[in-house]
């Protein structure tokens, strides 16, 4: 079974204005602040970040039992305070991935960026933030679902229109936030101008 994934709007973030300032008329002091600025707003999107590298979290028996793996490029970097850990010198070369569980289950996650397939595992309430140099694609595969408490398998679904194409949906330097939520297999894609 498949569920379709709701696509929404563009939501621009404060620090648009740093590539479109004429040169020379933001200094050093307006720029540290408007990137603080964006990583405020960032962080204050999500209820919670999820400070556990998924690379390192034992996943419930269930979801070992269905072959299910963790599986990140080793070059991602774990996004756990944006302020700190993103730089105005990279983000036009990146593409911030968000992952927000909102399901009320935690949740196992196949996507694919490049062609090359990934995995995350995100614990209910909590969202994911990863780092990636710039993507071309990013491409939503599979969602299944865990009882928080029990690790007990609840569902899985396939993830249909689910490919997210570079100066089509993002653009370097934008995140691209999926959101699950308690209707199920439903993700809503927010890309973020950064």
């Amino acid at each position: 079974m498949g569920r379709r994934i709701f696509r929404a709007g563009r939501m621009a973030l404060a620090l648009a204005a740093i590539f479109t300032a004429p040169a020379g008329c933001i200094d050093a002091d307006e720029l540290e602040d408007l990137i603080d600025e964006v990583g405020d707003e960032l962080e204050d999107l999500f209820d919670e970040i999820q400070e556990s590298d998924p690379r390192l979290i034992l996943l419930p028996d269930e979801a070992v039992d269905r072959g299910n793996t963790v599986i990140i490029q080793q070059d991602v970097e774990i996004i756990t305070v944006v302020n700190e850990q993103i730089t105005v010198e990279e983000l036009p070369d990146l593409t911030l991935l968000a992952f927000e569980n909102l399901s009320g289950a935690d949740l196992y996650v196949r996507y694919s960026v490049d062609g090359v397939v990934q995995a995350v595992f995100i614990f209910d309430g909590e969202t994911l933030l990863l780092d990636y140099e710039c993507l071309d694609e990013v491409e939503l595969i599979r969602q299944e679902e865990f009882d928080p408490f029990t690790g007990v398998f609840i569902d899985g679904f396939d993830l249909l229109d689910g490919l997210f194409l570079n100066d089509v949906d993002f653009i370097c330097g934008d995140a691209l936030i999926f959101t699950f939520d308690e209707f199920g297999p439903t993700a809503t894609v927010e890309p973020v101008e950064l």
